[in-house]
């Protein structure tokens, strides 16, 4: 069968994204939040979205998309990426309340992305999506749906100080230093469909150095070199965050490339019926790894963008 990946065009395309700006971790004892949270979510004529799988519109407003983060009360304990953990702080406080956005990391205790064994002590933004296809074309009765190359978690490097002495492949820091971090390169995106969990491998906006956005090493080379980037941790010197080569690398399962090809990285199908298309559901995580509470202290002021990018890909 022949397969086609449509041009990234209204008639094909969802666009959905988020800027935070003030976004602080919350360190052992230290709270800080999200002075300003703002959405943007648009589908056009081709995609259509829904909060509740029942009204689909062409655009949420942002109004409507933080009541919806806001809402995400329901208990993840038992919820597993392959190799992540996700779950709600021990008191259940809401993600995101009253425009405040919460990550909540004590010490990193156990595993990393790349292990089964993962740490289960993550906060994170979840929320439920509903996709409609709205396509005029019905000659083709299968349509998948997968992220753009354009999905992305940026940031800017900010500069914190070192809790810790702290020893690297480069260097031995001492404690009180001050380094130069970018929170990006710790934060994760993860998709849950049909009771599939992937994590997605981001790509990085045109002013970064290399590809990898909120992904991992990629031969220790680049903003997310090891020795060069603070957010590789005392923590993660013991447990390597390895690049996600590909959704079938050993170890790796669980894991795709924004880059992959759509077989690689369909999230789902729309099939044609005599009822129209079926309606796909996700839950989208957005979350933070790789951040140890013991070695790095909250970063004050910082901002993260995140865009999130579907099409539709003639089967």
């Amino acid at each position: 069968m022949r397969k086609l990946v449509i041009s990234i065009i209204t008639a094909s395309l969802l666009i959905i994204s988020f800027i935070t700006s003030t976004f602080a971790f919350i360190v052992i004892s230290v709270e800080s939040g999200v002075d300003e949270f703002e959405f943007n979510i648009e589908g056009y004529d081709g995609l259509l979205i829904s909060t509740d799988g029942i009204n689909f519109k062409q655009d949420i407003t942002s109004k409507k998309f933080k009541e919806l983060i806001a809402g995400a009360e329901d208990d993840f304990d038992s919820l597993e990426f392959t190799g992540v953990t996700l779950k709600h702080n021990a008191s259940k406080e809401l993600v995101l309340d009253n425009n405040v956005a919460q990550f909540s990391k004590d010490t990193i205790s156990n595993g990393s992305h790349s292990m089964i064994d993962a740490t289960a002590n993550i906060d994170y933004i979840v929320f439920d999506l509903w996709l409609k296809a709205e396509v005029s074309d019905k000659t083709h009765p299968n349509y998948i749906l997968k992220m753009t190359d354009n999905t992305s978690i940026d940031s800017e490097d900010y500069t914190i100080k070192l809790n810790n002495s702290l020893s690297t492949i480069d260097k031995d820091y001492i404690s009180g230093e001050n380094l130069v971090v970018n929170p990006a390169n710790s934060m994760r995106l993860g998709i849950s469909n049909a009771g599939v969990f992937t994590t997605y491998e981001c790509n990085a906006p045109s002013n970064r150095a290399t590809d990898l956005g909120s992904s991992a090493i990629e031969n220790g080379v680049g903003v997310n070199d090891p020795t060069k980037n603070a957010m590789y941790t005392y923590y993660n010197n013991i447990h390597p965050l390895h690049p996600f080569e590909s959704a079938a690398e050993e170890n790796l399962e669980g894991f795709s490339n924004i880059e992959d090809s759509y077989t690689e990285n369909a999230i789902d199908a729309f099939t044609y019926s005599n009822d129209g298309y079926n309606v796909i559901k996700l839950t989208v995580y957005i979350w933070l790894e790789g951040w140890d509470a013991d070695y790095l202290a909250t970063i004050p002021t910082s901002k993260i963008n995140v865009n999130l990018e579907f099409e539709l890909v003639k089967q």
